[in-house]
C-alpha cells in the first residue's frame, strides 16, 4: 500500500517508521488513530477489530447496566452457516479526545438461526458516556 503526501510517495512501512518521531506525547498517550489518517491522508485497510466470517449476525436489545457495570445485547446468527462472532463494546468518555475506545469484548459461537444474550463486564466503567456495540470499530450495530 502506498500513499502520496505532497509530492512524496510513502509506503505504509515508511509511515509507521516515522510515526513515533512525528507524534507528540499527547498523541502517543491517547493513541489517536485519527492523527495517522489526518497527517498522512491514509484510511486503514482493515479497521480495529476487523474479522471475516462465513455467516452473518444481527445485534439487538442493547442493555446498559451501571449498577452491575455491564453492557448486554442479543446476537443472532442469521446467515447460512454456524459461526463465531466477537462482540465488541466501545465507549466514548466525555472528557476523552478519542472518539471510541475498546471497553470489552466476548467471543461467542452460534449455530445457524441461534441467538444468545451476550453480557460483557466493563472494568473501567464510565457513568456519563456513550456506549457502542458492534463487530468492529467501523461496524457499530447498537448505541445508546
Amino acid at each position: 500500500m502506498t500513499t502520496t503526501t505532497g509530492t512524496t510517495e510513502k509506503t505504509a512501512v515508511e509511515i509507521c517508521q516515522n510515526l513515533v518521531a512525528d507524534m507528540s506525547t499527547d498523541d502517543l498517550t491517547e493513541r489517536n488513530v485519527n492523527f495517522i489518517n489526518e497527517k498522512y491522508n491514509v484510511e486503514p485497510e482493515f479497521c480495529f477489530g476487523h474479522g471475516l466470517s462465513y455467516t452473518k449476525f444481527e445485534y439487538d436489545n442493547l442493555e446498559i447496566n451501571p449498577d452491575e457495570k455491564t453492557v448486554s445485547c442479543v446476537v443472532k446468527n442469521v446467515g447460512e452457516y454456524d459461526g463465531s462472532e466477537i462482540v465488541q463494546v466501545y465507549v466514548h468518555k466525555k472528557d476523552s479526545k478519542l472518539v471510541k475506545e475498546l471497553a470489552g469484548f466476548d467471543k461467542i459461537f452460534l449455530k445457524k438461526n441461534e441467538s444468545a444474550k451476550v453480557t460483557i463486564e466493563i472494568e473501567a466503567w464510565q457513568d456519563e458516556a456513550e456506549w457502542y456495540v458492534g463487530s468492529s470499530l467501523s461496524d457499530i450495530r447498537l448505541s445508546n
